[in-house]
């Protein structure tokens, strides 16, 4: 059976979605495989696992938690383009696991110590050479870049940082098709883009920002296949939809919003193979759902996974795929 994994950027655990069923009415392709959702649980200090076909009050098919992952603020989740699981972890290090990691295990590796600058990671995102990018916030706020298969005490590749940069409270990461660094910042309410090589004292090459944008507290963003950019607007529980190359004070094109919605505290945003939308929510009770790619306003969620079973205790951050063998779309 052909396995793919959906990774969620943030507090929810990362799913992984595997190979069965159609498309149908979400949009998707006919015979898309299952994936498996990888979600960051903050108070439960673990990565849980779901497909992206769960619903209801489901158990998770795999966690990853206890004293031997390291794992004690996870907050983001990436797939390398071999399988391995990236954690971005509070504590101040990434740490990576085995694609079928389970259980109490051991980390493959770690990136952590002082050369790496990492203090309080956040959002994390693998580009498509495979360079690990991710978000420190709080006290140091910087976009790091670190090599393919990094680890150890390495010092970043790249290291986004200072005044020009216009951060105040760093939060989400995302990829798009040109390699570009997108950021959330929650307390300006923008969105930022850097260029693929950025380094040092820079200033966003484009910024989402001002009144009509609508961002409140924005925390993770995403990629639709047309090239759109989703973003969940946490205190206001909406997700924003910006059309392809929007910068500035601009209008969103569209939102999801309203009471059959289901959003509470959004913060956690990711697409899946049917294009399906799926949305960590982050406050109690915590739950994942799943909008078909072309919902918009109060539509109610195609999927919902909540419940004591699921395991799920403020999750934040979706992201990424990956196949059985090991490669990651």
């Amino acid at each position: 059976m052909k396995i793919e994994r959906l990774m969620l950027a943030g507090f929810v655990a990362a799913i992984a979605i595997a190979s069965g069923g159609c498309g149908g009415s979400s949009g998707g392709p006919p015979f898309a495989p299952i994936q498996t959702i990888y979600v960051p649980n903050v108070f439960n200090e673990n990565v849980t696992e779901y497909t992206n076909r769960d619903n209801g009050d489901v158990a998770p098919i795999a966690t990853i938690g206890g004293p031997d992952t390291q794992l004690n603020t996870p907050r983001g989740v990436a797939v390398e383009r071999d399988g391995d699981i990236l954690v971005c972890d509070g504590s101040g290090l990434i740490a990576r696991f085995a694609h079928d990691a389970n259980g109490d295990v051991a980390p493959i590796s770690t990136i952590a110590g002082s050369n790496t600058m990492i203090s309080n990671c956040a959002g994390i995102a693998v580009d498509r050479q495979g360079n690990i990018v991710m978000t420190n916030i709080i006290t140091n706020l910087l976009i790091l870049k670190f090599p393919p298969n990094a680890s150890g005490n390495i010092a970043p590749s790249a290291a986004i940082s200072g005044s020009n940069t216009q951060f105040m409270t760093l939060f989400g990461v995302a990829i798009d098709r040109s390699n570009d660094i997108w950021v959330t910042d929650s307390g300006n309410s923008a969105i930022y883009e850097f260029a693929s090589d950025a380094d040092g004292n820079v200033a966003p090459i484009a910024s989402i920002s001002g009144a009509n944008t609508m961002l409140n507290s924005p925390a993770g963003l995403a990629f639709a296949p047309n090239g759109d950019l989703y973003v969940a607007n946490g205190n206001a529980n909406q997700i924003l939809v910006f059309a392809k190359g929007s910068d500035g004070d601009v209008a969103p094109a569209s939102t999801i919003e309203g009471p059959a919605t289901g959003l509470n505290s959004p913060l956690g945003i990711a697409f899946d193979n049917l294009s399906r939308l799926w949305v960590g929510n982050f406050i109690a009770p915590s739950s994942l759902v799943a909008f078909n790619g072309n919902a918009t306003g109060n539509a109610a969620p195609r999927l919902t996974i909540s419940g004591s079973a699921t395991l799920l205790n403020a999750p934040e951050f979706l992201a990424a795929l990956r196949t059985e063998d090991g490669k990651r779309d």
